[in-house]
């Protein structure tokens, strides 16, 4: 009998190269201050992957998750990893959260053309309403990443893509406040604004501002 059942290849038992893990210590700000996950970055041995992709092929996966809770894009395998899963694991639906700073033109690329050929959900994090709001919450180059989901968003005008931009601007906890907070008008205003600036649509895309 075929079970139903939530995949998340995700164990975390090798520790990343260091500009990766560059990156993940830099969001030293982020949204989920309380998350344990903050303090526990790396990445899965090719070992535990085989051994794991191995016991979902006689599985029905509703949803498959290609990370745990930090940035799966610092697992420099993760295209190749994904490509694996498709070819060999039976699922619905691929689902892939990221803050997009590592995702390089080439690389965007490389995501598009791996994740376009399954049902999907991409989530971009991006919290922040502009540059003091966006650095002082996630560390990163506001420029740079801002850029590179820009480019995602222009590849999903020819390639059909189901991404939600999401941005959490208040904290789910009044003890969690910072001082870069912002409201849904102000990150939907933002976002607006960059949407009209590169001549992007909503079409295929969502703004999801998170409480």
């Amino acid at each position: 009998m075929r079970r139903k059942t939530r995949a998340n290849t995700s164990k975390k038992d090798e520790h990343p190269d260091p500009d990766h893990l560059r990156v993940q210590r830099q969001m030293h700000h982020v949204p989920y201050l309380d998350s344990w996950h903050k303090e526990n970055p790396g990445v899965m041995t090719d070992e535990t992957f085989d051994i794991i992709v191995n016991q979902l092929k006689g599985l029905d996966i509703g949803k498959i998750c290609m990370y745990l809770e930090n940035e799966p894009l610092v697992d420099p395998r993760l295209i190749p990893r994904m490509e694996t899963v498709i070819n060999e694991v039976p699922f619905q639906l691929m689902e892939v959260s990221t803050n997009a700073a590592l995702l390089s033109k080439e690389r965007a690329d490389q995501f598009v053309r791996t994740i376009s050929r399954v049902p999907h959900q991409i989530w971009i994090s991006f919290h922040g309403k502009d540059k003091r709001t966006y650095e002082g919450i996630m560390g990163l180059d506001f420029e740079k990443t801002l850029e590179r989901v820009i480019y995602l968003l222009k590849l999903a005008e020819n390639t059909p893509l189901n991404i939600t931009v999401r941005g959490s601007g208040e904290p789910m906890r009044e003890v969690l406040r910072h001082e870069y907070s912002f409201t849904e008008a102000e990150y939907r205003a933002f976002w607006a604004e960059q949407f009209a600036k590169h001549g992007l649509t909503t079409s295929g895309n969502q703004l999801l501002p998170i409480p």
